[in-house]
């Protein structure tokens, strides 16, 4: 990775300007999003999902590979990762979870009750596309809390607190509609994930891509991309590869 891309994306995080805020609410940004990645009715359909992930972390030019997981979700609550250098992997019914790795010389694997259950967040990724349907219902909130102007981009802000109690910061582009970026820790760090490389998948807008940049003790920068591959809704899933057995 360039220094020069570094080096933007650092003036990213640090370079706004305000400008006037326009007269709308939340919910009129988040459903010119969700009509832009492809429609309620579209989103709402979604039953089951599966994707790879690829984390990288760039430090002085080089490139490392941190993971590769395939993930594997179904409603209302299922949930599995499967990772590919360690084998191991992690299933959730929303209410127990295990964690488990595959048997020397077999093909079972050896499970063990995890200690955290990760409920699932709506057959979602970064929280970028199933959460944003039936906020109410979901016990979400949301607030518009202005609008900046990022590297000539106009951004609407918008400010969801989820059930958890969490709070993130959209940043979504005024002409476009999509999600340019988020702060998932706005009240700690000014620091945007960047989301980018919006790409078809099933007649949904998903982005295949988000990057943040770290600063290291020694004054250096690390650049932080997931990268998201092999993106599949209403997959056929069984319920069976959510639950501890031989699988």
């Amino acid at each position: 990775m360039s220094r020069r891309l570094v080096s933007s994306l650092a003036v990213l995080v640090l370079a706004s300007s305000a400008r006037p805020v326009q007269a709308q609410t939340a919910d009129q940004i988040v459903e010119r999003y969700v009509a832009a990645i492809g429609g309620r009715d579209a989103l709402a359909a979604v039953e089951t999902m599966r994707y790879v992930r690829t984390v990288l972390n760039t430090q002085d030019g080089v490139t490392a590979q941190q993971s590769r997981k395939t993930f594997y979700t179904k409603r209302p609550y299922f949930y599995r990762t499967e990772d590919e250098e360690t084998g191991r992997v992690y299933i959730s019914d929303g209410r127990s979870a295990w964690s488990g790795q595959p048997a020397a010389d077999s093909d079972s694997i050896m499970w063990e009750e995890a200690s955290f259950v990760l409920r699932s967040r709506d057959l979602d990724f970064d929280r970028l596309f199933g959460s944003f349907i039936d906020f109410a219902g979901k016990g979400h909130s949301a607030e518009f809390v202005g609008a900046v102007e990022l590297e000539g981009v106009p951004l609407e802000i918008v400010r969801v607190t989820w059930k958890e109690g969490d709070r993130w910061d959209f940043y979504f582009e005024s002409s476009t509609g999509l999600c340019y970026g988020m702060n998932p820790n706005p009240e700690r760090s000014q620091r945007i994930v960047r989301v980018t490389d919006y790409r078809d998948a099933n007649g949904i807008l998903v982005p295949h891509r988000n990057m943040s940049i770290d600063t290291l003790p020694d004054g250096g920068t690390r650049l932080h991309e997931r990268l998201y591959s092999e993106i599949v809704f209403n997959v056929e899933l069984d319920v069976s590869i959510f639950l501890p057995g031989t699988q």
